[in-house]
């Protein structure tokens, strides 16, 4: 293509070929180039502990046209920008070996344990704070000794058989809608719940029971925890047919602020701690038996049925414990049969 009348003549080192929008490659210069204007396309130093003093730095580059001259220089100016670092709040969190790590304020146990690795993420079941147990989800307060809470750890027992407990109610809650719940606590090597329920429990209620228990635990529900208001949670409840719970929380001194614990649909009133979801529960457990219990233990309140069960860590304790109930329980039929 020829070059238009306006184009500036080609330059002799590029032989006529057009290279329009394509810079020239780099050469050295010859004898009677004009020598480019290098001061303008130095670039100040920055000073240590510092942004550039200079509210503007030139920065040169080259650019072609058709035949780009190897000395055609363009330069241009940029505003530097300060960026202000703010400082971030940190809190130190001693492990049992004695390391400390930090993070970041507001970071939860589960932070903690991520930061530790990914293994122990998942296997984390709650965080030991100071000797006391805490919610995964829970932020710190600040520093301190912490331990995070697995399947292995001494205490976790206490929270899988708590959780187990709220299996039970949720599975009672989603199988008889209009049975009212009271209370579960966990007890040696189990737990129990009391129901208010006109027709009792029969064997065959308990198996549908630890069925749904299992599905729950299948669904992996997220469990959280939530502050409400004594009277606002006290409406809830009685506003859901559950009279107990709202007796309790009635009997609360006014202002104070009370934590429930919602898994799925399942609200529930509890101090907690609690697993981060049903899933972590397992299904290691098995409902036992069925017995009467008054409410609150005054014989002047209504029977209550009370619906005991165990939970382990895994489906070997647990066969070991049923098969220690057993060799219990025939001991004591030998002991009965000699004293006939």
């Amino acid at each position: 293509m020829a070059p238009a009348a306006d184009d500036p003549p080609p330059h002799p080192f590029c032989r006529g070929r057009a290279t329009r929008n394509r810079p020239s490659p780099p050469r050295r210069g010859l004898p009677g180039d004009p020598l480019p204007d290098r001061a303008a396309s130095r670039v100040p130093p920055i000073p240590l502990g510092g942004v550039r003093s200079e509210p503007h730095f030139p920065i040169a580059r080259r650019i072609g046209w058709r035949c780009a001259h190897p000395h055609s220089w363009v330069t241009a100016s940029f505003a530097p920008r300060k960026v202000n670092f703010k400082p971030m709040n940190r809190i130190a969190l001693t492990l049992p070996d004695g390391s400390v790590r930090e993070l970041a304020s507001g970071a939860t146990g589960a932070d903690l344990a991520e930061s530790i690795s990914r293994s122990l993420a998942k296997s984390a079941l709650a965080v030991e704070v100071d000797g006391v147990l805490r919610d995964l989800n829970e932020p710190f307060e600040g520093n301190g000794t912490v331990e995070i809470v697995t399947r292995k750890h001494g205490r976790a027992l206490e929270l899988i058989r708590h959780d187990a407990a709220h299996a039970l109610a949720e599975a009672a809650k989603e199988l008889y809608p209009d049975i009212q719940i009271t209370i579960g606590p966990v007890i040696e090597n189990g737990f129990y719940y009391d129901f208010s329920r006109t027709e009792p429990f029969t064997p065959d209620d308990l198996a549908r029971l630890e069925h749904r228990m299992a599905e729950i635990v299948d669904r992996d529900e997220p469990v959280r925890r939530e502050v409400w208001d004594r009277d606002e949670a006290a409406r809830f409840f009685e506003a859901h047919g559950e009279r107990y719970k709202a007796e309790i929380i009635r009997d609360i001194p006014a202002g104070e602020r009370i934590s429930l614990y919602r898994q799925g649909e399942f609200v529930d009133l509890c101090r907690g701690p609690h697993l981060p979801s049903t899933g972590r529960l397992g299904k290691a457990f098995k409902l036992m038996s069925v017995a009467g219990a008054y409410w609150r233990g005054d014989h002047r309140n209504e029977m209550l049925q009370r619906i005991y069960g165990t939970a382990w860590r895994d489906a070997s304790e647990l066969q070991a414990h049923l098969d220690h109930l057993k060799e219990v329980e025939l001991r004591d039929h030998r002991r009965l049969g000699r004293e006939m």
